[in-house]
């Protein structure tokens, strides 16, 4: 009984997979602000580009506050930024003190999220009447690119955006776990060997389970003049693959062809990624 309740914790601990997805500390005292109380003024944001799966509880998002006053209860609403839809929201969080973090847990989710996507987290305390907000940020001015030390977003306050500043925020979202019996190669390996030796790696991957395959495509062997294609290595990889099973495939292409490289002495590699436009060549 004890074993079968280990294993059940087990697993409730691996399901979650909580990730901190976002997180500036606040530094000093002078790293911080006022937004203003005038409506479209009173905000304070934070972009965030999207890593996580989903923001369901028990995920949650604390705002480093500062004074806190008499004021109203604060707000967050997660909008998607280059729509300004929003995709989740809470609301009516009352704050505990002064200079601590302030957190939004069980989130009103009212759309997916989508990884790689830059989402807005807007706080406001405009229930009632517009009220201002004392907030903390981390910034790097000497940032070569010009970010803060959040290099996917920014702050915005009062809808003007602080590129060298990051909003001193948490963001823990859930990431999806993966089936332990999923599993990857590289099609390469076995491909270069023949015979007898290719079906004990069939074989092999079926007992491992594996689930995805990486499949190198050099572009000087596909198309080693310009226009000229010759798919046959690939055809056939894929046969092989797919005679495995069903198997999702990673295709990594590599290899610039003489015709199309700017490089000044062209040397067969498959390393040779870097330039990619043909030569101007004049007679």
């Amino acid at each position: 009984m004890r074993a079968v309740a280990g294993l059940l914790i087990a697993l409730a601990s691996v399901s979650l997979a909580l990730t901190q997805a976002y997180s500036v500390e606040p530094v000093k005292a002078s790293w911080s602000g006022w937004t203003r109380t005038i409506p479209g003024q009173d905000t304070v944001s934070q972009i965030v580009t999207c890593c996580w799966d989903s923001l369901s509880e028990p995920c949650h998002v604390e705002l480093f506050v500062g004074f806190i006053g008499t004021g109203s209860n604060f707000d967050l609403d997660i909008r998607d930024e280059e729509t300004d839809d929003r995709v989740a929201y809470k609301h009516g969080v009352t704050p505990q003190r002064d200079h601590y973090w302030l957190r939004f847990d069980t989130l009103v989710i009212e759309d997916a999220f989508v990884k790689g996507r830059k989402y807005r987290f807007e706080f406001t305390r405009s229930q009632g009447s517009p009220d201002s907000i004392h907030y903390y940020f981390a910034e790097d001015p000497n940032s070569p690119s010009a970010t803060g030390p959040y290099l996917y977003g920014q702050m915005i306050v009062g809808g003007t955006g602080q590129p060298t500043r990051d909003l001193c925020m948490r963001c823990y979202g859930l990431m999806d776990p993966i089936d332990s019996t999923f599993w990857g190669m590289d099609a390469d390996f076995p491909w270069k060997y023949s015979g007898g030796a290719r079906p004990n790696w069939v074989a092999k991957a079926e007992s491992a389970g594996v689930g995805m395959m990486r499949v190198d495509q050099r572009w000087y062997e596909s198309e080693e003049s310009c226009g000229v294609y010759d798919w046959a290595k690939l055809d056939s990889q894929l046969k092989w693959i797919h005679g495995i099973g069903h198997h999702d495939i990673m295709l990594l292409v590599c290899g610039v062809p003489k015709w199309a490289s700017t490089r000044f002495q062209w040397y067969d590699s498959s390393y040779d990624t870097s330039i990619h436009r043909k030569p101007f060549l004049e007679h």
